[in-house]
């Protein structure tokens, strides 16, 4: 499907302003009978609300010095009219479907819209003390290790291991670097002092022994509040998502074949 170019798009949003500017509309006349109470107008399923007019009004209004007339007041209803008329086209167009930049943007802000109001709640002490309590693990500083290792020769013979470790203390993710994560979790559930059984890794036998370690205790709320906030909402904004997908996976029909 080719796409419009751009000077074109422009060129229609500026004859649809000039429409409305000069009192012209797409819709000429909107039938009111039938329309449910606070509706100004319906346009095949969607029902546009008096609130919704009135914000246009409200905006149209901030930028004139006069008030607004009723004819001007009239304009604003059919703009927004014509605004739905040209969203309905859109979409029986399939150009959501066929036009990736449009399906990013559509997708974007309703997940915005799911978890706008979430972030805007506040959120209890007592509910955030009770995050804290359960996730601690999340905020405590990592521990640190003092680890001395040496590869098995063929006749039991200790050997340097490659890389050397540094003499002093190591995170556990820079520790990760020289020994690799298989040998970090066995060196985390070392003894103190304890030289390790000989531990099979990368086809070489490898001698662990833990000389010194570090472990943080876990901060008070007052010190973490900040991160622990954001991670609070961000696993709301996360559960709200996951509960919206399932309901819609409930409203609508999905037919799907499994990867093979």
């Amino acid at each position: 499907m080719k796409t419009m170019p751009m000077p074109r798009l422009l060129l229609l949003a500026g004859l649809l302003a000039g429409m409305v500017g000069s009192g012209i509309s797409v819709v000429r006349q909107v039938p009111a009978a039938g329309l449910p109470s606070g509706a100004m107008a319906q346009v095949g399923e969607r029902l546009i609300l008096r609130d919704e007019w009135l914000k246009g009004v409200a905006a149209a209004a901030s930028e004139r010095r006069t008030p607004l007339t009723t004819a001007q007041q009239t304009q604003i209803l059919d703009r927004l009219i014509d605004e739905e008329l040209l969203v309905q086209h859109g979409l029986s167009l399939g150009l959501v479907e066929h036009d990736q930049r449009l399906r990013g943007q559509l997708i974007a802000e309703v997940l915005f819209s799911t978890t706008a109001s979430l972030s805007d709640d506040a959120i209890a002490e007592t509910e955030l003390e009770s995050f804290y309590r359960a996730n601690v693990g999340l905020f405590v500083p990592p521990a640190q290790l003092r680890v001395q290792a040496w590869i098995l020769g063929s006749a039991g013979e200790r050997k340097a291991f490659l890389p050397p470790l540094p003499n002093s203390l190591l995170p556990l993710h820079k520790l990760q670097q020289y020994l690799g994560p298989e040998l970090v979790k066995a060196a985390m559930l070392l003894p103190l002092g304890q030289e390790s059984r000989p531990i099979a890794n990368q086809g070489q036998q490898v001698v662990l022994l833990v000389s010194e370690q570090q472990l943080a205790p876990a901060p008070a709320l007052e010190a973490v509040r900040e991160p622990v906030l954001r991670e609070l909402r961000r696993q709301r904004d996360e559960r709200a998502v996951r509960e919206l997908l399932d309901d819609l996976r409930q409203q609508y029909r999905v037919t799907r074949v499994d990867a093979q």
